[in-house]
């Protein structure tokens, strides 16, 4: 009786597959932060959040509460350093709202890619606080960096040992001014974002 033979099994077809992208040479590594207190604008913030960017409704009775409430903040924001008379670069952000509790906290947020950044704005009713967080990427070449992007850099770069972020919205609610300010390096950091790998 012949032996019977054993078909070799055949290996399943590989479909050949593109290969993880290789990291963005140009990707920044690092990232300028900057974190800071000040009095709360109180009077500006509070009006800004009973109203809207619209102002009061005139004439109008029974208005429910939170009838403007607003979800967005258009806002302008400056830096200047005390060693330097020349007129600070106004940069424009849009920010979002990302929690709010009445008399108590109101939290915006921000991710702006033009300017690179990445920005944390709370208003805490509470302690009567304005607490401002941005980071800032960094390139790995300064040639990299253009438009609002260098001149922002540029700017931090410039503040040596004391400089000023003023931060403004404008509406019919009336404006908010809220000034900041910032020492380096106490309050400007340098902080490492490259991701680590997963064993």
């Amino acid at each position: 009786m012949a032996d019977k033979v054993t078909p070799k099994a055949e290996k399943p077809e590989t479909k050949s597959e593109n290969s993880a992208a290789p990291p963005n040479s140009n990707a920044s590594e690092h990232m300028l932060e900057i974190i800071t207190f000040a009095s709360l604008d109180v009077v500006g913030t509070e009006n800004f959040l009973r109203y809207g960017p619209t102002g009061p409704l005139r004439y109008v009775k029974g208005i429910p509460e939170g009838h403007n409430s607003p979800q967005n903040l258009h806002a302008s924001f400056e830096i200047k350093s005390a060693w330097e008379n020349t007129t600070a670069v106004t940069h424009q952000i849009t920010f979002w709202r990302t929690h709010h509790a009445p008399e108590e906290k109101t939290v915006w947020a921000s991710n702006d890619r033009a300017l690179h950044t990445q920005m944390m704005w709370v208003w805490d009713f509470y302690r009567m606080l304005s607490y401002f967080q941005m980071r800032v990427e960094r390139p790995i070449e300064s040639s990299q960096a253009d438009g609002e992007w260098a001149t922002l850099i540029n700017e931090l770069n410039a503040i040596k040992d004391e400089g000023l972020l003023i931060l403004r919205v404008n509406s019919k609610s009336g404006e908010i001014l809220q000034r900041h300010s910032l020492t380096s390096p106490k309050q400007i950091t340098i902080t490492d974002t490259v991701p680590t790998k997963k064993a």
